[in-house]
């Protein structure tokens, strides 16, 4: 059995480890002892001291690279985004926040650089999708003070990541009995478009911004095909 939830790690390979979770190193100074897990390689076993239910048990666990939530780089990946009614939704990524310059963890938006310094996948395929830019038209009018916003969920439904969100459009799309398009980002911000209008808007807001597709390549081919050929 590995790790329980309320394990307390009190040593690790044989050492202690202290309860500001510390550890020694060279002779009398301390380091955390993300130290001691820094020294070993995906699929290498550690062997935990763990105090659990007030006796001290040992614990083999299966060491795993973790996987941030918010991607480093993005070398030959195609660039994904999604644009509804002049919405457009992508993935959030550090090449993203290096728009704000070399100090851009002090001058991009808080919310989005914490997503990317201390954000970890807990689902497969999990991405923070965001609210990029408002491409202005009658019916984003007001929108453009809500860009750079994480979304949670579109007409109640969780995002997953960006194919998620337009699998969920597209179902919306198809459903005659959906009458407005409703997104949920953090901090209880709220966009609420009527479909129809917004079906009238978004051919007219692609054609006066020269967008090719609403959506790219890698997410959707057969539509990207279709709407540049």
């Amino acid at each position: 059995a590995g790790l329980e939830r309320l394990d307390v790690i009190t040593h690790f390979d044989g050492v202690e480890v202290g309860n500001d979770s510390t550890v020694t190193f060279r002779g009398r100074e301390r380091i955390t002892f993300d130290y001691l897990v820094s020294q070993k390689f995906g699929g290498d076993v550690a062997t935990l001291g763990v105090l659990r239910g007030g006796e001290v048990v040992q614990v083999d666990v299966t060491l795993k690279p973790l996987k941030h939530l918010v991607p480093v780089q993005l070398y030959d990946r195609c660039p994904q985004y999604v644009i509804e009614a002049g919405l457009v939704f992508i993935p959030l990524s550090q090449p993203y926040l290096h728009e704000w310059g070399d100090h851009w963890y002090n001058n991009a938006p808080r919310s989005l650089v914490v997503k990317s310094l201390t954000g970890y996948a807990e689902k497969e395929d999990e991405q923070v999708v965001v609210l990029s830019n408002v491409l202005m038209s009658t019916v984003t009018q007001g929108y453009q003070y809500s860009i750079n916003h994480i979304l949670l969920r579109f007409n109640g439904d969780d995002v997953l990541n960006l194919a998620h969100l337009h699998s969920l459009m597209r179902a919306a799309w198809a459903e005659e009995s959906v009458e407005y398009l409703r997104f949920d980002f953090e901090n209880e911000k709220v966009i609420v478009l009527e479909k129809e209008a917004a079906a009238k808007a978004s051919a007219d807001i692609l054609s006066a911004y020269r967008i090719p597709s609403p959506v790219s390549a890698c997410l959707d081919p057969e539509a990207h095909s279709a709407a540049t050929a």
